[in-house]
């Protein structure tokens, strides 16, 4: 029984990250000059590298129209760009920019700085536990999908 109370407590502690998370994600795009989508898509794209728009589209569960609004919002705003895709010259896909990884690390710092005021054993313990905690959450991600 206690540990089903404590998952209980670890998911309503997840659920408060997330929100916190999503309330960063706004300030950080107000205060770098983007939109909540658009910083998700750069996120996307500096999580997993250049990518065709129909698979950035995809994975923000956006129609190809929509991304393509955001990718032209992120040109506009010279944080990403279509390029050419190197294995096929006919495809394009779309990657930041150098101004984008400037940002990406402004941004990253910002949020390292949260971590100062924990013990270093506690962020020892972040560091090696949150990507299981998201391996596991696009798991379940993709049974729902299913």
């Amino acid at each position: 029984m206690e540990e089903a109370r404590e998952a209980h407590a670890a998911a309503r502690g997840l659920a408060a990250v997330l929100l916190a998370g999503n309330a960063y994600r706004a300030a950080a795009a107000k205060h770098y000059g983007l939109d909540v989508v658009g910083s998700h898509a750069v996120t996307y794209l500096d999580a997993y590298g250049p990518m065709p728009q129909a698979r950035l589209a995809q994975l923000m569960g956006l129609t190809s129209g929509g991304v393509t609004g955001v990718v032209d919002r992120l040109e506009r705003a010279e944080v990403a760009r279509r390029a050419s895709d190197p294995q096929d010259r006919r495809r394009h896909r779309v990657e930041l920019t150098e101004q984008a990884a400037a940002l990406i690390a402004q941004a990253r710092e910002g949020v390292v700085s949260v971590f100062a005021v924990f013990d270093p054993a506690v962020v020892a313990t972040l560091a090696e536990t949150l990507p299981l905690l998201a391996a596991r959450l696009n798991e379940r991600s993709a049974e729902l999908s299913r």
